[in-house]
């Protein structure tokens, strides 16, 4: 598992939260203290290029139609936002 790198939100909630595989090839997993929350994938230069809803605490997304390259994931909960960053090959 790799912990979430993340700005702007408290240790203790971000220390709850994992993406992985990190590095990836496309498909990659989010564990989440709460079962709803929006996700935006963005591109290096900001650009949206997707979106979910989840409605698990596990929850696997596929992103193998994106490039390889840098990726920013965004996950928001209630009222705390977390951004990752993942690296699809």
């Amino acid at each position: 598992y790799i912990n979430v790198d993340c700005t702007d939100v408290e240790n203790d909630f971000s220390s709850k939260v994992s993406i992985y595989p990190n590095p990836s090839n496309g498909i990659i997993t989010i564990n989440l203290p709460e079962s709803k929350a929006s996700v935006k994938v963005n591109n290096i230069l900001g650009k949206e290029v997707k979106s979910f809803k989840l409605t698990s605490s596990e929850n696997t997304i596929d992103l193998s139609s994106l490039n390889a390259g840098l990726y920013f994931v965004e996950i928001q909960l209630a009222d705390k936002k977390i951004v990752s960053k993942i690296t699809i090959r």
